[in-house]
Formats: C-alpha cells, sequence, structure tokens
C-alpha cells in the first residue's frame, strides 16, 4: 500500500477470480491472487505458514503521479504502467521487503525505461534536426544525409 502511495492498506479481492492454493510442510500457497490496493491490482504469489511467517513476490504497477518524478516527466511517462516484483519475507504482523532483491528488480527496471526514455529523447531531437523524418534505409531522399549513421533502420 505505501509503495502505491494508498492512504490505507484496505484490500479487495477481485471478482471471480480461480486461485491455486496447496497445503504442504506447514505452509499454504497460492498463485495469481489479484487483490486491489489504491485502485491498483496487485498480484501475489507465495506461500504463508502455520508459524505466520511469509514467503511472498507481490506484482506491483508503477502508479503515474509518483511524487519521485514530477521534476521528470520524461522518466515518469516512461515507468507509469510499468510493474516491479516486490519480494515480501518477514511474518503477517510484520511483513518486511527484501531488500537486495527489490534494489536488484528496480535497477533492471531503470535500465529498461533507460532505454526507452533515451530512444524517445533521441527521437525527438532528430525530429528537430529533420522535420519530417529521415530517408529510408538505402536511399538518399532529397540528398541530405546520404551517410548510414543517419539514416532510419
Amino acid at each position: 500500500a505505501k509503495l502505491l502511495g494508498a492512504e490505507n492498506g484496505t484490500m479487495t479481492l477481485a471478482n471471480e477470480q480461480s486461485v491455486p492454493v496447496r497445503v504442504e510442510r506447514g505452509r499454504v500457497y497460492h498463485e495469481n491472487l489479484n487483490v486491489k490496493i489504491g485502485g491498483y491490482f496487485v498480484k501475489t504469489s507465495g506461500s504463508v505458514g502455520f508459524d505466520n511467517s511469509v514467503d511472498l513476490m507481490a506484482d506491483v504497477p508503477i502508479p503515474g503521479g509518483l511524487p519521485g518524478l514530477k521534476n521528470t516527466p520524461a522518466i515518469a511517462k516512461a515507468l507509469t504502467g510499468k510493474r516491479v516484483l516486490v519480494p515480501i519475507k518477514g511474518t503477517l504482523s510484520h511483513p518486511l521487503m527484501d531488500p537486495k532483491q527489490f534494489q536488484a528488480a528496480i535497477a533492471k527496471l531503470a535500465q529498461s525505461v533507460a532505454k526507452d526514455v533515451s530512444k524517445d529523447v533521441l527521437q525527438r531531437e532528430l525530429e528537430k534536426l529533420v522535420p519530417g523524418g529521415l530517408p529510408a534505409q538505402g536511399t538518399t531522399g532529397s540528398g541530405f544525409f546520404p551517410f548510414p549513421i543517419f539514416q532510419k533502420k
């Protein structure tokens, strides 16, 4: 709920869902449980032990209005709609994110977003340089930029 900026931790189960559940060695395992938190759908898989321990993976969407992204609209746009896997350990009364796994997931997402943002920025700058686009591969168009480095792929 905190990651999504929800004011409270109220969860709503999605209607008409089928969630595979099995009990094995003192743990209740589930897959693909969809819950709605703060207007976002979060999918969880993992297990809860009879001892109240949790070992879950939450597939969480990145909300579009994260406060830390207000000054970076290109990054905010690239992140919106992406999802990140959040590992949750600990107990039912005191759940904890695994910081190393979470950092690795964020790093992977950041690499993907950086590629998307750099492509968009490059495309906008090229459009300013050459309004109307670049000639197709192997052509010289109107005679401008006949070099392969300036041609679209």
